[in-house]
Formats: structure tokens, C-alpha cells, sequence
């Protein structure tokens, strides 16, 4: 059986972010879990997005089907896109604003905006869906920018930037394959592999 989507998910993004620890100073964390009531503990609860005490995320149900989650501190609300007939994951919130992908009849994967209750396809058009699996995925917001991953007809995963109108292609240059993962103001965060299919993180500065 295949792992969840959002595990899937999951693994890219381990792969994809580091964590850099300059401060030494001895501090006091706390820790909260956040578990789906929902979801079943073979397939468990993730979380990818935060936004102040907003947090989303996917959890996989005891027949094994994925859905998308908010848990705004006190209730969780699950997000499963009208579309998804092989399930939903939320991936990034910034506002009202959650975006995230689901997987079609054909398992082709499409990204989504939900504003307001409403879902709102979010395609690259560069996107080839001629196989399972391809498709655009978004994996993260801020503001009204969305960055994320879109696979071409090879089925190589290229970056993207999406200003709320216009899709932009993220590659690095000395990768075949890219994936934005996460931005800060004009600065995007990503992986990429190279010819001898090694992978690099990189950082793009100077986005408008």
C-alpha cells in the first residue's frame, strides 16, 4: 500500500529543511501535540503550516483515506476538497488563506485555495497530468504569494512562484529538479538535485 500523501509530503520536507541553531542561551520550550481526533494511530497526524495559533495539516483515517485539517487552538476542522477523490492534505496557511493539494479520480495531484469555505483550483498550467502521480502541489503561503512543486511531462518536479495571478518557475541552475518549500518575505527556501541526483538545499533572494 502506498504511504498517505501527506507522508509523502512529510519525507520531502525533512529532506528540504535545515535548522540552524546560533543561539546557545539555555531556554524554556513547550511542547503541544496536536492530534486529529480523527485520525487513525496507524496513519497519525501531521502538521505542515502555522500561522499565529492556526495550524495545518493531514491526518490519514482508519480505512486508510487522507484528509486535511485546521486546528485553530481549540477545534479541529477537517478540509477534504469536493475534488479529492484520493484524498487531501493542507499545506501552508497565511490569514484566511489555507492552500494545499488533492489527488483526482486519475490520482493526479491538484493544488487548492480555500477562502471562506470555498475551494479554488490552483494549477501551474506548466503541469503535465498525463500520468498518476504528476501534477502541482503547493507547500506553503505568505500573504498572497504560494510556493510549491509541479512535475512536466518527464515527471521531474520544477519550483513555482504564485503571486495570487501569475505562475512563476523556480529551477535552480545546477539541479534537474526543484522544489520550493518554504519563503520569508523576498527570499524563497528549496531543494534541488543535481546530475548525479544529489541533493542541495538552496535559498533564491530578490523575488517582487
Amino acid at each position: 500500500m502506498d504511504r498517505p500523501i501527506h507522508l509523502q509530503l512529510l519525507s520531502i520536507l525533512l529532506i528540504t529543511i535545515s535548522i540552524l541553531a546560533a543561539d546557545k542561551a539555555v531556554a524554556a520550550y513547550t511542547f503541544t501535540t496536536i492530534n486529529e481526533p480523527l485520525s487513525d494511530r496507524s496513519y497519525g497526524t501531521v502538521v505542515f503550516g502555522v500561522d499565529g495559533s492556526n495550524v495545518v495539516g493531514g491526518y490519514g483515517d482508519r480505512n486508510g483515506n487522507n484528509h486535511g485539517f485546521l486546528y485553530n487552538g481549540s477545534t479541529y476542522t477537517t478540509l477534504d476538497d469536493p475534488l479529492g477523490a484520493y484524498g487531501t492534505t493542507a499545506s501552508g496557511i497565511s490569514g484566511g488563506t489555507i492552500v494545499g493539494f488533492y489527488n483526482d479520480s486519475g490520482n493526479n495531484r491538484h493544488g487548492f485555495q480555500y477562502i471562506g469555505g470555498v475551494y479554488t483550483v490552483l494549477d501551474d498550467p506548466s503541469a503535465d497530468y498525463s500520468s498518476p502521480g504528476r501534477g502541482t502541489q503547493p507547500n506553503s503561503i505568505s500573504g498572497s504569494n504560494v510556493v510549491g512543486q509541479y512535475y512536466d511531462n518527464l515527471g521531474r518536479n520544477h519550483g513555482f512562484l504564485y503571486n495570487g495571478s501569475t505562475f512563476t518557475t523556480i529551477d535552480d541552475p545546477l539541479g534537474i529538479r526543484s522544489v520550493v518549500s518554504g519563503m520569508d518575505d523576498n527570499t524563497l527556501a528549496g531543494t534541488f538535485s543535481d546530475h548525479s541526483l544529489n541533493l542541495h538545499g538552496f535559498i533564491y533572494d530578490g523575488i517582487s
